[in-house]
């Protein structure tokens, strides 16, 4: 494997694949089933938008402890793990039919969603690449960028083929043949444990056994103290919140503009595609500028977008669908991106746990927000102003955001000016 491609990249193509069929079925399968399972079970919007916020705000509380053990352990026997459990909540998911159950299955699958969805993949990436890590998470994040172009016209097409019942068992099916095997055959910690350096660089200092090589990064107790990354902590919570408060209600939101259910769920899956384009051009534009200046501008296109959908047209509707797809896209590859450039490797799981804790507090918070607003005003109109205000308020956090390097320069002057003032 040292003379051939580097085994970095055989798990960064098996994680593409996983995460694509991940997100497609635990995440954005559930979609397809908010309008029938409002008929078919008599829950309103709310109670539907409760589960899988439940579910997502479960996943951040995890991200302490799964954090942890990546940096600890690796990702092999968990996300293995995961996507066993996966495919049998997705399986009981089939038979539910009382809130309750919904509620019990889709608050293990929180916890579940921890140790196979983006989080957990990124810590391998940072772990595996340092000099190509904007390559192999562009790698994973292009793949999985398709995840709802593919299985949302997909499960709707199952569901109008099968029905509600067979549509999520086939789903737990494919989940199972693609994630289980994947996870278990090609994942392994890090590459210093393969006798591998990190991209596949050759071993300079020979006097130096590999697995001794000191992981370079801080520690997450020096990280915490830094102004700047809870000010990124906050923009990406306030992002969170905008993005998914509206992703969650996009097909409900176009059906009721008049389009029918499966015309609903080809346009809002074309947002998937569009992340693709959106990562594609951020990766080249990381090397030419500051990655804050490029997180403004993504913020700042995400409010703009939202804004579109106060027009009613068909034209409008497809610039949204292009725009804020590839916000979406960018802003998904520039969150581990920032992180591991800012912080390092060496406990990379542990520091972006603790911004993804607070994201999935805001993306937990988003879809029941508006589900709220929706069922007091019947309408959506009055919830996509509240997120262009909050999409508009991340990009004002983001002003506070600095290298670690840069703000603990300056915290030295300013000490050093208290003690000579003293």
């Amino acid at each position: 494997m040292r003379r051939g491609l580097f085994y970095g990249w055989y798990i960064t193509i098996a994680l593409a694949i996983t995460e694509t069929v991940s997100w497609g079925i635990v995440f954005y399968a559930l979609e397809i089933f908010i309008i029938p399972m409002e008929q078919e079970f008599g829950w309103t919007r709310t109670q539907i938008a409760g589960v899988r916020s439940v579910a997502i705000f479960l996943s951040g509380v995890m991200a302490f402890p799964v954090g942890y053990w990546l940096d600890k352990y690796g990702s092999r026997f968990l996300m293995t793990l995961g996507s066993i459990l996966a495919t049998l909540l997705v399986f009981a998911w089939a038979f539910a039919d009382t809130l309750t159950e919904m509620y019990m299955i889709w608050v293990c699958m929180g916890i579940v969603m921890s140790t196979i969805l983006y989080e957990p993949s990124f810590v391998v990436i940072a772990n595996w690449f340092v000099k190509r890590r904007g390559l192999a998470l562009a790698v994973v994040t292009f793949a999985a960028g398709f995840a709802s172009t593919i299985f949302l016209p997909l499960t709707s097409y199952l569901y109008q083929q099968f029905g509600r019942q067979n549509a999520i068992i086939i789903l737990g099916c494919i989940l199972a043949c693609v994630t289980i095997p994947l996870h278990a055959i090609f994942l392994r910690r890090r590459p210093q444990d393969m006798g591998l350096l990190p991209d596949g660089e050759n071993h300079a200092d020979k006097s130096v056994p590999i697995s001794e090589i000191k992981i370079p990064g801080m520690a997450l107790k020096e990280v915490l103290r830094l102004r700047s990354f809870w000010w990124l902590t906050l923009a990406f919570t306030l992002a969170s919140t905008a993005i998914y408060g509206l992703r969650f209600h996009l097909i409900p939101f176009v059906t009721e503009q008049g389009y029918g259910a499966e015309v609903a769920a080809w346009i809002v899956g074309t947002v998937g595609a569009m992340q693709v384009l959106g990562r594609v051009i951020f990766a080249p534009l990381e090397m030419r500028f500051s990655v804050r200046v490029l997180i403004t501008v993504i913020l700042l296109l995400q409010a703009l977008t939202i804004a579109l959908l106060l027009i009613n047209s068909l034209p409008t509707l497809m610039i949204f669908v292009v725009t804020f797809g590839a916000a979406i896209g960018a802003y998904t590859l520039a969150r581990p991106a920032l992180i591991a450039s800012f912080y390092g490797p060496a406990q990379y799981g542990r520091i972006s746990s603790v911004i993804a804790f607070f994201a999935i507090i805001g993306l937990t918070a988003g879809p029941i927000l508006v589900s709220f607003i929706y069922d007091h005003f019947d309408t959506y109109s009055p919830a996509l102003w509240l997120l262009i205000f909050i999409s508009a308020l991340s990009v004002l956090a983001v002003i506070g955001i600095k290298h670690p390097n840069e703000e603990l320069g300056q915290e030295s002057l300013e000490v050093s000016a208290n003690t000579h003032s003293a």
